[in-house]
């Protein structure tokens, strides 16, 4: 298991806006549409299911199964930001 650096999650969509990059510690994910909008469904049951007694969160990333582990602040930052741009592109939207 991994523990990825506080303060080091960044997603953004490139100039074209067909291609986004997660960056989560010195993990890079470079995804296109489809594969963001399903990393935003594998994120949102995790959020919904939350043990605000925990510290952590536990992400599996299906780059060689990692396993990271977040903490509760960056879990809902990486969160917040996937949502964020779902929300601003109509071609996300479900």
């Amino acid at each position: 298991m991994q523990t990825a650096d506080q303060n080091s999650i960044s997603v953004f969509k490139t100039r074209k806006g067909r291609r986004f990059n997660v960056v989560i510690g010195n993990i890079k994910m470079r995804m296109g549409v489809c594969r963001f909008a399903d990393f935003k469904t594998y994120l949102s049951p995790i959020h919904r299911n939350i043990d605000f007694k925990s510290d952590n969160i536990e992400l599996t990333l299906v780059k060689n199964n990692l396993v990271i582990e977040l903490g509760m602040d960056d879990f809902l930052r990486l969160y917040h930001e996937v949502n964020s741009i779902i929300s601003n592109q109509e071609y996300l939207k479900n």
